[in-house]
């Protein structure tokens, strides 16, 4: 048996010298809220990226959409629970 918890992390993005001012980083950054991946082909250099570990919050349900964010399987890998509520079970 094993347990699944969803959690929220931060990561931090530095970045190195730029050809691009602070202005336009955070335009981008502002315009591309949910894809960061795209930071990346924005930037010159390839930005190292440090997760912030202290910073793991477990997530609600509420938080995920109403979506699962525990899930408990047995020792062949099914699902036997999650805390989804029953009205978003098929969302």
């Amino acid at each position: 048996m094993y347990i699944d918890y969803k959690k929220t992390t931060w990561e931090r993005i530095h970045i190195s010298e730029s050809d691009k001012t602070n202005e336009e980083i955070i335009e981008f950054v502002k315009a591309n809220q949910q894809n960061n991946t795209t930071l990346w082909d924005f930037l010159d250099d390839e930005p190292v990226i440090e997760q912030l570990c202290e910073s793991d919050e477990f997530m609600t349900t509420e938080g995920n959409g109403g979506q699962k964010t525990i899930e408990v399987y047995d020792d062949d890998d099914s699902l036997i629970w999650d805390n989804v509520d029953e009205k978003n079970r098929d969302k």
